[in-house]
């Protein structure tokens, strides 16, 4: 037999010790591409052993005492469906061989006499049975899955025609909410099919959530670009998972990576259930995506709406106010009425981009930044819409003729916290400058910049950061990076490491340290983190930099006389 199918595993069930001996000593089980793997005496221990040993065939006797061997067969087609049966009996009556194959038995051999041949060729042709099921089964979970995938893909597209505004036709609506929890939704009336622990006369109306991973962008970019969809399809699954879970529901994947979910409510009265179901689901997702993905999530609430007509408006409200995460970094549930500050018209832009983007086109840095600052005042008075503010910052971008990558675009989109944002503009803004700022001179370092060096130089046995030293000297720490580099040549990190090695190498000669203290003079908590840093820099460890500064001669010294 191939070696390489798996064998079929099979038990003998027969009250006759003879029978049961012929037929584990005779029958050449390697051979046939079988294991026998068990042997029972009576229905009772049939089904007993089924569980144990999870047998592809069974090999049974009719008549035995207890419960018979079609009896067993009629429980174990409950119990254990993916097992399957050959009858061995003496009785020659068609009858039972009719009952038999009506309850899905493969085979009929009458067992006295047994040609062995005969035995034989019904086990090869058993086997190729279970063999043909076993193929056609992982078939059919592959089908199953490609269909997955497949309608995951058809109803990202249809989402995005939907929320533009196009039009689904009836038939299509099963694609869409094809999971079956909300089946009564693609009916005209939009009549929908409430949670099971609730009344089924209750009325019941439409409520969607609109659940995004907060810097989403960033988080995909940790990914090979083949697996993205991949991860997107992670998260829609969860979602999915922990809404069914949660009360039920629909859940709907929008192209972007962030996920919709639509949920039945009490039309009127109570929604005790329906707030507690939010809270749960808010809960779940959170605590997921802080463990797997290492994320923070937004989830925003709509209002509630009877008919599928109004659906469209339920997604738009729940997408709104998800980006309250914009300007709440301390919050990740937000309901549709506290979006509607919101404003959606940003009036008064034009005057506020004019000034912004005749600061944005300086090659000086303090003017840039100036132009961002009155950015940031007009959002703070303002308040507009996250997605329509970032759209119109990169429009005044391209006027001031910022050079913008490609990854910059998806960055400047990305959804995250006010803050996290102008982080990123201002990034933006001191990247290319290519000329010293106000306040050098040549090749001179910059005044603040001295005074940091000057700072770490005294204090290199502290923790110091590039937070810290900006701080000291007052300076925004972006500002701060953007002028060390500028003035150095080096990253603030690449110099502070520089400086302690420096340091480090007058120590190793001047004095006999302990590794421990001479690590705390020059701020390193770890001497092999030291050690490894020392050598990356020099080129050899700190005994061997001590021992060849050691091994030079004096320097010869001149006989002014």
């Amino acid at each position: 037999m191939n070696g390489d199918e798996r064998a079929i595993r099979v038990m003998i069930v027969d009250d006759e010790y003879m029978v049961l001996n012929m037929l584990r000593e005779d029958v050449p089980w390697r051979d046939l591409g079988m294991e026998l793997v068990a042997e029972a005496t009576n229905g009772k221990q049939a089904l007993e052993k089924c569980a144990i040993y999870c047998p592809d065939l069974v090999l049974i006797d009719i008549s035995m005492p207890g419960p018979s061997g079609l009896d067993t067969i009629r429980t174990a087609k409950t119990d254990f469906p993916a097992v399957r049966f050959a009858i061995l009996t003496a009785h020659q009556d068609f009858g039972y061989a009719q009952q038999a194959l009506h309850l899905g038995a493969l085979a009929y051999v009458l067992k006295t006499p047994v040609p062995l041949e005969d035995m034989k060729r019904m086990l090869l042709d058993c086997r190729r049975t279970i063999l043909a099921e076993r193929e056609a089964d992982s078939r059919l979970r592959m089908a199953d899955q490609l269909l997955s995938r497949h309608a995951w893909e058809i109803r990202q597209s249809m989402m995005q025609n939907y929320r533009r505004g196009g039009h689904i036709p009836e038939q299509d609506w099963n694609y869409l909410l094809g999971d079956g929890s909300l089946a009564g939704i693609g009916g005209n009336a939009g009549a929908l099919v409430p949670h099971p622990e609730r009344s089924p006369t209750q009325g019941h109306a439409l409520q969607a959530m609109h659940v995004h991973v907060l810097q989403l962008n960033r988080m995909l970019s940790r990914y090979p670009d083949s697996d993205v969809s991949l991860i997107k399809f992670s998260i829609y699954q969860s979602v999915r998972e922990v809404v069914a879970e949660c009360g039920g529901g629909i859940a709907l994947p929008d192209p972007s990576g962030s996920v919709y979910a639509v949920r039945t409510v009490p039309a009127s009265g109570s929604r005790t259930q329906a707030d507690a179901d939010v809270h749960r689901i808010h809960s779940r997702l959170q605590r997921f995506f802080r463990h797997y993905f290492t994320v923070e999530i937004a989830i925003g609430i709509s209002s509630v709406a009877e008919g599928r007509d109004k659906l469209p408006g339920l997604l738009k409200e729940a997408a709104l106010a998800s980006s309250l995460a914009f300007y709440r970094s301390n919050a990740s549930l937000f309901y549709a009425h506290e979006a509607k500050a919101l404003d959606r018209r940003m009036i008064g832009w034009p005057d506020a981009e004019e000034a912004i983007s005749a600061k944005w086109r300086s090659q000086l840095a303090e003017s840039r930044l100036e132009g961002l600052r009155i950015l940031k005042a007009y959002v703070a008075e303002t308040q507009p819409e996250p997605a329509l503010l970032k759209s119109k910052a990169l429009a005044a971008l391209r006027k001031a003729d910022v050079p913008l990558e490609r990854l910059d675009w998806s960055g400047m989109n990305d959804n995250g916290s006010q803050a996290e944002w102008y982080e990123r503009v201002e990034e933006l803004l001191l990247r290319h400058l290519d000329r010293p700022v106000a306040g050098s001179a040549g090749s001179e370092l910059h005044e603040d910049i001295g005074k940091a060096i000057e700072y770490m130089q005294r204090n290199l046995h502290d923790n110091l950061t590039l937070a810290k030293v900006a701080e000291r000297i007052h300076m925004n720490p972006s500002y701060f990076s953007h002028l060390f580099k500028l003035n150095t040549g080096q990253t603030f990190i690449d110099f502070l490491t520089k400086l302690r090695m420096e340091r480090a190498k007058q120590l190793l000669l001047a004095e006999d340290l302990k590794s421990q203290l001479l690590c705390e003079r020059i701020g390193f908590s770890s001497y092999p983190h030291f050690c490894t840093q020392f050598k990356k820099i020099t080129g050899m460890t700190p005994s061997e930099y001590k021992q060849q500064a050691r091994a030079k001669p004096p320097r010869p010294v001149s006989d002014s006389g």
